[in-house]
């Protein structure tokens, strides 16, 4: 599918924030999911964290950039916000500067910005297709000392599962490429989406 003009101003948002070093980076999540007193979900993979439903990261110029699940394309997709309030209310928020995985960004540049773009398939119960959604799925950022970061609008069902899965109002993140892709966090795959018409 061909990226039409509402995608192509969302990357022209996602390329805006290339250039800002990092500051720090914390975690959100809606304080009636809390679990723990942290506000986020450590898996049984070291490396990679499920956050409820985003990511702060402040830039040494005081910008403030919100990586959240969004609905903008597809109920459960990623979206990001630049110096804007957050969508959500009662939240806790959790400094994950010194982290595993954030802890190599914190003084860097943000060098490069990818938009995982992936199809969303809506079906009607005997399967004809309804249309084909073009969503974005995940970002990857890229730092001036080669690090990256992968941020996924997917989740993990229970703390033991291998791969993550779609159509949870959640993200997951990394900074590990290969298990990015051992986990399914960022594509190619394409999701179907079951209607109850017909």
């Amino acid at each position: 599918m061909e990226l039409r003009k509402e995608h192509l101003e969302f990357e022209k948002i996602i390329e805006s924030i290339v250039g800002l070093r990092v500051s720090s980076v914390s975690y959100h999540s809606r304080v009636e999911r809390m679990i723990t007193s942290k506000s986020f979900q450590e898996s049984h993979f070291k490396q990679i964290d499920s956050v409820d439903f985003s990511v702060l990261i402040q830039s040494q110029n005081n910008k403030k950039i919100e990586i959240l699940w969004d609905s903008s394309f597809f109920q459960y997709g990623v979206g990001i916000k630049i110096n804007e309030d957050s969508p959500f209310e009662n939240y806790q928020i959790t400094d994950v500067s010194n982290s595993l995985i954030w802890n190599n960004t914190i003084g860097q540049t943000i060098e490069n910005i990818t938009v995982n773009w992936d199809v969303a398939i809506e079906e009607n119960l005997d399967g004809s297709i309804i249309r084909k959604i073009l969503y974005p799925q995940s970002l990857v950022l890229s730092f001036s000392n080669s690090n990256k970061i992968f941020v996924s609008a997917t989740g993990f069902l229970e703390r033991d599962d291998e791969q993550v899965y779609p159509y949870l109002d959640k993200l997951t993140i990394t900074q590990d490429e290969a298990l990015a892709k051992q986990t399914r966090m960022i594509p190619p795959f394409s999701v179907k989406v079951r209607s109850q018409k017909g």
